[in-house]
């Protein structure tokens, strides 16, 4: 807990509204005030720090996202429905109508199935991944890429940790014992729903700006091979000059905290579901009900008494020092929005995204500057 001064948090705040953000808050104050001294005193965790209280808390809140909005969607099985119908119509050509902006989804579906039996083939020569659990982690990857973008668009955060470690726990469950596949399979899930989280985005994006689905998706075709070269040139670098890995006298500059506890769930769950901590499995079934309950409820008159099971689930993972931001925001939203409606609704979108996007450059900038005065031998004050 404490606070971080970040104006990309709290324009997430502001852009997400107050129910979310109290939301997160509910799910902040549950996890990192809360649940550590609780949970140390009945000896469910060790220690009251991030890494063990983590470790038991993210069951019952990837277990409430998931639930609430796997509900949700089912709630709207006619609208999904209609959605595809309306692309295969949309996608054909009629004599004498404009033709359709969007992509053909005949495409889609050959294209999907085409680069599957590719990726099928890929994985067996070179990892040994047998062919039925890719084929299984494909299919299990659709519903969470739905869950996954229905929080992006709630909470502007993108669960993909969260959501590859429910993959891990299902995968523990059918391949027991063998950490690379686990590895391997979440690893797939997840990278299917953080792209798709990330194709809404620009997809939104376009839509304002009066882009056309088709352009868009040729676009996004066209830069994948972009993006492949240069993660494949770049990265060696990056690995070779920093490391990614402590070795014996070298701390790692570019160790990932997610891929470390991504990582230690895999072994946990390697030696069976039966070595999570104690009492996270009940908490997983709780979190689970809420998640049902609450999206039942989002479809009656009392819904804006509501929690969001998904604000819930993300304030329940993200440290409160990063958190705490965005619940200031979505107050500060609120009381704009208050007082002075017209001009909340013509500003708050820019200004928000200005500080998102201010930060967010400014970050890179000086991560840049810094590598280069590193290369070049200088010293800018830092060691």
């Amino acid at each position: 807990m404490g606070m971080s001064w970040s104006l990309l948090s709290f324009g997430s705040g502001l852009l997400v509204g107050l129910r979310i953000t109290l939301s997160m808050g509910l799910g902040m104050v549950v996890s990192w005030v809360l649940c550590p001294s609780f949970l140390v005193s009945f000896e469910a965790i060790k220690a009251a720090t991030f890494a063990d209280t983590i470790r038991w808390v993210m069951w019952p809140a990837t277990g409430m996202m998931v639930a609430g909005g796997l509900t949700s969607l089912a709630l709207k099985w006619r609208l999904i429905v209609k959605t595809f119908t309306s692309l295969r119509h949309s996608s054909a050509v009629v004599p004498g109508k404009e033709a359709s902006t969007d992509f053909p989804i005949a495409w889609v579906m050959w294209g999907s199935i085409g680069l599957s039996v590719l990726l099928c083939a890929v994985q067996y020569v070179s990892l040994g991944m047998p062919i039925w659990i890719t084929l299984l982690a494909l299919l299990l990857s659709v519903p969470l890429m739905l869950v996954g973008i229905r929080v992006l668009g709630e909470t502007n955060w993108a669960p993909i940790s969260a959501m590859a470690n429910m993959m891990q726990a299902i995968f523990a469950v059918v391949v027991p014992g063998h950490v690379p596949t686990n590895m391997i399979a979440s690893g797939m899930s997840g990278t299917i729903a953080g792209n798709g989280e990330s194709l809404m985005q620009d997809y939104k994006t376009g839509k304002m700006i009066g882009a056309s689905n088709r352009h868009l998706t040729y676009v996004q075709l066209m830069a994948v091979p972009v993006g492949s070269l240069a993660v494949s040139v770049i990265y060696p670098i990056l690995r070779d000059r920093y490391g990614v890995v402590d070795t014996p006298g070298h701390t790692a500059e570019l160790s990932s905290p997610i891929s470390v506890k991504w990582a230690g769930f895999a072994e946990l769950l390697a030696k069976g579901l039966g070595s999570l901590p104690p009492g996270s499995g009940w908490a997983l079934v709780i979190g689970v009900t809420i998640g049902i309950l609450v999206a039942l409820g989002e479809n009656t008159p009392w819904k804006k008494y509501l929690p969001s099971p998904t604000g819930i689930g993300i304030g329940m993972l993200i440290p409160g020092v990063a958190m705490l931001p965005m619940v200031i925001g979505g107050i500060a939203q609120a009381i704009w929005a208050k007082f002075n409606p017209k001009q909340e609704e013509a500003y708050n979108t820019p200004l928000a995204s200005g500080f998102i996007a201010g930060e967010a450059l400014v970050s890179v900038i000086l991560a840049i500057i810094a590598a280069v005065a590193l290369a070049s031998g200088l010293d800018l004050g830092g060691g």
